[in-house]
């Protein structure tokens, strides 16, 4: 059985590499991950000054009656800000996806090296 293993398995020397890597591409990940938070909640901030200064405008440039009308009076007023705010909720979603892939990779070499660990090479 120990002899299929290390058949199947890579060297301690090629998951030492991995290892190392994956750990590299996980902080990446997680720079990624909070350099696109901080941009989000800097679009966030200033979608909701636009809101505000049309909101306080005279007359207001946003006055509908209901939550449906009063968005469709932003998207109209301050298309850049809801884009730039949607592209970057679409960023940050996929970088927490490729950080939570960089976890289950450095997961799995890790899992490899404590196998790793226990059998002669």
């Amino acid at each position: 059985m120990a002899a299929m293993l290390t058949e199947i398995l890579p060297s301690k020397a090629t998951v030492a590499t991995r290892l190392e890597a994956s750990l590299t591409a996980l902080l990446t990940a997680e720079q990624a991950v909070l350099e696109t938070t901080l941009e989000l909640v800097d679009a966030r901030q200033q979608l909701q000054e636009a809101e505000d200064r049309a909101l306080l405008a005279d007359p207001p440039l946003i006055d509908g009656k209901n939550a449906e009308i009063r968005a469709a009076q932003l998207r109209d007023v301050a298309p850049d800000r809801l884009g730039k705010v949607q592209f970057l909720e679409d960023k940050h979603l996929r970088v927490k996806t490729t950080l939570e892939g960089a976890r289950a990779t450095l997961s799995t070499y890790k899992a490899l090296a404590r196998l790793l660990a226990g059998s002669p090479e």
